[in-house]
């Protein structure tokens, strides 16, 4: 099993692409708990990217 994942998604919409970004990342992960993750997000909006950013943050391993 990979001890890594990563993801990459471009969309009009940041929220969405941040959770396809995210589900592809942990995917290779098996459903474990990553230790460190890093997440990217730009945008002209600093709302939709701090939007972005947090709902990256909640997937979970039910969503990959």
């Amino acid at each position: 099993m990979p001890r890594f994942g990563d993801g990459l998604a471009v969309d009009a919409d940041l929220v969405r692409a941040a959770e396809t970004a995210a589900v592809a990342a942990r995917t290779p992960l098996g459903g474990l708990n990553p230790d460190l993750a890093c997440v990217f997000v730009c945008g002209g909006d600093p709302e939709k990217v701090a939007e972005a950013l947090a709902r990256a943050s909640r997937v979970d391993r039910k969503s990959a």
